[in-house]
């Protein structure tokens, strides 16, 4: 869910949410080690272009990495 248009669709265009939108604790690294959806955790910008604004794991070095 992460990742999916709905968050932005449905819960920031339709409903307003203006708030915190927030990940599970490793909800990144399952997205890559279970679900095999991305093959680094270089992908962490597909959650934040999808609505996510709030992490409960560390990504800030995914982020900053060039």
């Amino acid at each position: 869910m992460m990742v999916n248009p709905v968050l932005k669709d449905v819960m920031i265009r339709e409903w307003g949410n203006d708030g915190i939108i927030c990940t599970d604790g490793g909800a990144l690294g399952l997205l890559i080690t279970a679900h095999h959806a991305y093959a680094t955790r270089a992908r962490v910008a597909a959650a934040i272009k999808a609505g996510i604004n709030h992490f409960l794991d560390t990504y800030k070095d995914d982020l900053t990495r060039r």
